[in-house]
């Protein structure tokens, strides 16, 4: 059976909570969302910052695989996920994501494959999209998790998607648990 966008409103999102044997910080909703959003805009490198279990990183490997790059402040994953990452060609960096320098760096690498899709799922998600935003070229993507709970559309927010021409793809993902917000660098 094909799961479609109606059986998501239904589905209590907590149902995929593993991937790999291991935890999984995103809803099934939410698996359902990046496939969709891969299969539209098919990134060819992908910015992950926070990498909480590792899981997600794995299905993010799985559609850009050597063009995957982590980040966090903890040591990155080993046992079945690190090999995962290994085999995937995943680079983990131990890093603060909020370091501008850093920030432009990982971006200008991300983008030397092509255009590049980031993630902002770390501590503070409003300063990771007001950080990285400016950074995308025409046809890069972001997208924050916890949207609604821990990311809001605020007047700084509202400004950034602005000067950065950003428009919002599928809003209609709202209310289906997945908490996933997505943007695209228009010209």
């Amino acid at each position: 059976m094909l799961i479609t966008e109606d059986h998501l409103r239904i589905i209590p999102w907590k149902v995929a909570n593993v991937f790999l044997q291991s935890a999984l910080g995103q809803s099934f909703s939410g698996l359902y969302w990046f496939e969709k959003f891969f299969n539209v805009h098919h990134p060819q490198a992908i910015l992950e910052l926070g990498t909480g279990p590792g899981t997600l990183t794995c299905l993010f490997g799985m559609h850009c695989p050597d063009h995957v790059v982590t980040c966090d402040q903890h040591e990155g994953p080993d046992g079945l996920i690190g090999e995962v990452y290994r085999r995937l060609g995943i680079t983990y960096c131990k890093q603060d994501v909020m370091d501008p320098a850093y920030a432009q760096r990982a971006v200008a690498q991300a983008q030397e494959a092509g255009r590049c899709f980031i993630f902002c799922d770390n501590g503070n998600k409003q300063a990771e999209f007001a950080l990285y935003a400016p950074f995308l070229s025409v046809g890069d993507a972001i997208a924050v998790h916890d949207f609604g709970t821990e990311f809001h559309l605020t007047p700084e927010a509202n400004l950034i998607i602005e000067h950065c021409k950003l428009k919002r793809w599928r809003e209609d993902s709202e209310g289906d648990g997945s908490l996933l917000a997505f943007w695209i660098k228009e010209e």
